[in-house]
């Protein structure tokens, strides 16, 4: 689970307009949030660059950190207040290793964590980064302690949309 406190959070099933989930915390702000899987930090942002006078999509998310899961899968997270000095692209993580705080960078009213899976793309684009799959159902099951693997679904969502990761942004909102 991405929050160290997992039985302090509350989330909802869906998301605005994309595959995503939005998770809170009761203590807000400064929440420890930590690596959800065993895996390799892809892409780390720092910086909290969104500007809403431009409103690019690609900085909505504020400071962001993608991991790729041993299993493959694009683990995102976005509106850290803080990430870890240590978290560098590279860097091997293991589930449950601390990797910042719970924030409101970016584009939002709140602080909370926006948790998006994806498949890993070798081009940069935010459409597929921010969330494919509904990822509630897995952060149930990760809070509950059952360990259910978004493989099969992610695996699935690859097929069905093979251009993916090459195709323009297809519209909608991506808030975070």
């Amino acid at each position: 689970f991405p929050v160290q406190d997992a039985a302090h959070t509350s989330f909802g099933e869906t998301h605005s307009g994309y595959p995503a989930t939005d998770v809170f915390h009761t203590a807000g702000c400064g929440a420890q949030l930590v690596s959800p899987v065993d895996g390799v930090v892809l892409e780390v942002r720092r910086d909290n660059v969104w500007d809403p006078a431009v409103d690019d999509p690609d900085t909505r998310g504020g400071r962001t950190l993608a991991i790729v899961g041993d299993d493959g899968v694009r683990y995102y997270m976005a509106h850290f207040q803080a990430i870890d000095d240590t978290i560098q692209v590279g860097v091997r993580l293991a589930a449950g290793d601390p990797v910042g705080q719970l924030g409101d960078s970016g584009r939002t009213s709140a602080c909370h964590l926006h948790f998006g899976l994806s498949p890993v793309c070798t081009t940069p684009e935010w459409w597929v980064r921010r969330g494919v799959i509904w990822p509630a159902r897995y952060l149930r099951d990760w809070r509950d302690g059952v360990n259910t693997s978004p493989v099969p679904e992610i695996d699935a969502w690859s097929a069905d949309h093979p251009d993916a990761c090459t195709q323009a942004p297809g519209g909608g909102d991506d808030s975070g």
